[in-house]
């Protein structure tokens, strides 16, 4: 059976989107689903376990909604309260939102446009996806490294995540997320 190479690389940009979309918690981590700063549902990942880490992979169709991920303290030591934690996610999301927006347009780009102009065997329409999410992606690095100070990023991780989305379009998609993703919130478990 011979799969065409074109086939080949529009499944890879799909599963290289998806894969960069998981999170693997670990035992006593959840994800905060949050959209237009309420709550949709909190999940503490699939009951599959891979090397002590739970995976779980938020709603493909949606990446510019970050995800926020918290750890459940049970040691009694003292923790923010939660009208706190809930105040810096909410003024984080608000500082994520314009990456977020920037990122949706960059998945449509490169998770759905790019992999069906590949299979339709339109090469043009696949390089002006390509080249547009290139610009969104590079305009969201700018953002982040604007914001890197209020969103408690160091220099190092800030350029880490610009290098990962500029050179790897399909994790540009996810920028937003990935962002969410570097800060953890400690709860009081009761």
């Amino acid at each position: 059976m011979y799969i065409p190479t074109e086939w080949l690389l529009a499944g890879a940009l799909v599963a290289i989107y998806l894969f960069d979309s998981a999170y693997f918690l670990r035992i006593g981590e959840a994800v905060v689903v949050s959209r237009g700063g309420s709550v949709l549902r909190l999940t503490f990942g699939s009951p599959f376990e891979l090397g002590g880490r739970r995976p779980y992979v938020p709603n493909p169709f949606t990446p510019g909604w970050p995800a926020l991920r918290i750890d459940w303290d049970m040691s009694g030591h003292p923790c923010p309260s939660p009208e706190a934690v809930s105040a810096e996610m909410i003024s984080r999301l608000r500082l994520v939102a314009p990456i977020g927006c920037l990122s949706t347009v960059c998945a449509f780009l490169i998770v759905l446009v790019a992999p069906l102009a590949l299979i339709a065997g339109q090469q043009q329409v696949f390089v002006i996806a390509a080249v547009l999410c290139l610009l969104l992606a590079v305009a969201a690095s700018i953002l982040l490294l604007r914001k890197r100070r209020p969103l408690g990023l160091s220099v190092w991780q800030a350029v880490s995540l610009v290098v990962i989305a500029i050179v790897c379009l399909p994790c540009a998609a996810n920028l937003a997320r990935a962002v969410s993703a570097h800060r953890i919130w400690t709860l009081p478990a009761a």
